[in-house]
């Protein structure tokens, strides 16, 4: 359990860096708002041959059918693509960040026999609102998350809703797919 909540704390932080980055720049629709200049994910573009390959091994999973939103291909000429190599000993080898449409995308893959093939998702949202105390405010947000093979401590083949903020009316429940795209619509009108 202990590992479990460990690994709800680090999605989430991951999430909340990332997103973050968009609330304090200036533009913060533009999906390159999502990515600290500081980062360590080289940025790729949709034609790069490694991005090819990694979507490729995307489209044999019906992500729809799992719970995330669609990942247009081709991908919109909008979006931030950043690679991510993992660090040794992790349980994928290459990690796919997309941002547009106002949320992240993260694909994790795992080399198997030349070929990538995809093993986990995360999609992140955050809201405009802002919480915190002690000086470090933070973005209130929503972190879907599947995984077919481990990743982390997270279980595997089912949807894991983690929302992060104190709203009282999300914080501390398992919530729905349904009440995630209600909360983002929430989100979008009150920006």
């Amino acid at each position: 359990m202990k590992a479990h909540i460990l690994s709800r704390r680090i999605l989430g932080a991951l999430c909340i860096w990332l997103v973050i980055a968009a609330a304090e720049l200036t533009g913060c629709n533009k999906p390159s708002a999502y990515f600290p200049k500081n980062a360590p994910f080289e940025k790729v573009s949709r034609d790069d041959p490694t991005v090819v390959r990694l979507l490729d091994a995307m489209r044999t999973v019906d992500q729809t059918s799992i719970g995330f939103r669609s990942i247009p291909t081709p991908l919109p000429r909008g979006a931030d693509l950043r690679l991510e190599k993992s660090i040794k000993n992790s349980h994928y080898d290459t990690t796919l960040h997309i941002a547009f449409d106002g949320g992240v995308n993260s694909l994790h893959f795992r080399k198997s026999e030349g070929d990538y093939k995809w093993i986990s998702e995360q999609e992140c949202y955050a809201a405009p609102g802002r919480w915190g105390s002690y000086g470090h405010p933070q973005a209130e947000s929503i972190i879907i998350t599947y995984q077919l093979e481990k990743v982390d401590g997270l279980p595997t083949n089912q949807i894991v809703v983690i929302y992060s903020g104190q709203n009282s009316r999300f914080a501390g429940r398992n919530l729905t797919l349904a009440e995630v795209s209600s909360i983002r619509k929430e989100w979008r009108q009150s920006q």
